[in-house]
């Protein structure tokens, strides 16, 4: 019951842009969360771990957030911050209930649930974006449900990494069967959402998954890699041009405004001018403007960056403690997938997906959130994955000081 209220809670999100009910899908996953840790609370599962590291830099981050707020008199960041607050207090509850490899789990649910509502409700429109249609105002990127197709790609982008964890995990074929599918679904999405920086993120997430999870030695790296080259080489010689001018039409990588040439679509000085604007205000610099103080309505800019997102909202300090904190996930991941044979298998892909995370990042503000199904995801998931960590060392603490300590 909890995981599937945990389950129901993260999907709802996808539904923010669905009329006037958005605010309730987006707002929903309190309720559910709250419900879920009551359960847990009443049947006493509920872990006796201390708060990670993490999770401290976390919180710092959303009380600095209310007290700039409040400073400020600036409601829409304080109602923010405190929902955000609201919001780690019950995942760091439920992160010590369902373990790291179950969010793991739920995230591969959600991603299916979510891709299986766009295919059926979203079909024609999916088929649009896949013939590359060209209006007025542009090409017609996949958006299901309203959601930006940047937002789109992050979504699915990352889900692909988590379906495939699970196909890798089950031991049930007609499972793996579905997953493997959904995989392929669901990066199908990212082109057909013309999301570039979710595909290059998967780029980089699939070349450390060949590296590290599944741990090939040098030659069968590079026979591996000679495939895929020789599979490429191949495709394009039976296929011809036709692909290769689809995936740059659908790609837009001609695009006078998207194409190459076009500084990431303007990305670059959006990019300096957010540094800028940091830059410009020492108090701004030091403590931030708040959650969601860099919106685009506040500073008359999308910053197109998490990392200058985060920097803009909580300073310098408690920000760059933040973005520290998730760079270090994918380092504990692939150390704790090291740890013993079941935990190889249960992580397995963990770091590619905290990688998809950090690349992927560089070219969009999604990275940490609640408003959103994927970020809300990624939060529970840094927070899941401090706390797997802190279990696995009190654990192997208690082994080596036996069985009498």
């Amino acid at each position: 019951m909890i995981k599937f209220l945990i389950l129901i809670g993260c999907c709802a999100g996808f539904w923010q842009f669905s009329g006037s009910y958005g605010n309730t899908f987006q707002s929903l996953f309190l309720g559910l969360f709250f419900v879920a840790a009551a359960i847990a609370a009443l049947q006493r599962r509920i872990a006796a771990i201390p708060l990670t590291v993490p999770e401290l830099v976390l919180y710092a981050v959303a009380i600095l957030s209310a007290a700039v707020s409040l400073w400020q008199a600036a409601e829409p960041s304080m109602l923010y911050s405190i929902a955000f607050l609201a919001s780690l207090v019950l995942i760091s509850v439920l992160a010590r209930v369902v373990s790291f490899p179950d969010i793991l789990d739920i995230g591969a649910a959600m991603v299916l649930v979510l891709a299986l509502c766009s295919i059926i409700v979203e079909r024609a429109q999916f088929v649009t974006a896949l013939s590359i249609t060209i209006t007025r105002i542009g090409l017609v990127r996949f958006s299901p449900f309203g959601n930006h197709p940047n937002l789109t790609g992050f979504i699915f982008g990352a889900g692909s990494i988590l379906l495939a964890r699970r196909a890798f995990v089950t031991r049930s074929t007609p499972e793996r069967a579905v997953m493997l599918s959904a995989t392929v679904l669901t990066w199908i999405f990212v082109m057909a959402a013309s999301a570039r920086a979710s595909v290059v993120a998967l780029g980089f997430a699939a070349t450390l998954a060949v590296i590290r999870d599944f741990r090939l030695s040098k030659p069968a790296l590079l026979t591996a890699f000679g495939g895929l080259a020789l599979a490429i080489v191949a495709m394009v010689t039976v296929i011809g041009g036709s692909a290769i001018t689809y995936l740059a039409g659908i790609m837009e990588l001609n695009s006078h405004t998207r194409g190459v040439g076009t500084g990431g679509t303007g990305r670059t000085d959006l990019w300096i001018q957010g540094i800028t604007t940091l830059a410009s205000d020492p108090s701004l610099l030091i403590f931030g403007g708040g959650l969601r103080s860099s919106d685009i309505a506040n500073i008359g800019f999308s910053t197109e960056d998490s990392y200058i997102t985060i920097l803009l909202d909580s300073g310098l300090f408690v920000g760059a403690a933040l973005i520290a904190v998730v760079f270090y996930c994918p380092i504990k991941a692939m150390s704790l997938s090291r740890s013993s044979d079941n935990d190889r298998r249960e992580l397995i892909l963990a770091p590619a997906f905290f990688v998809f995370l950090l690349v992927e990042s560089i070219f969009n503000r999604y990275l940490l959130g609640i408003g959103n199904p994927m970020s809300l995801f990624v939060l529970m998931s840094i927070v899941s994955l401090s706390v797997h960590a802190k279990a696995v060392a009190k654990h192997r603490a208690k082994e080596a000081s036996g069985p009498g300590a």
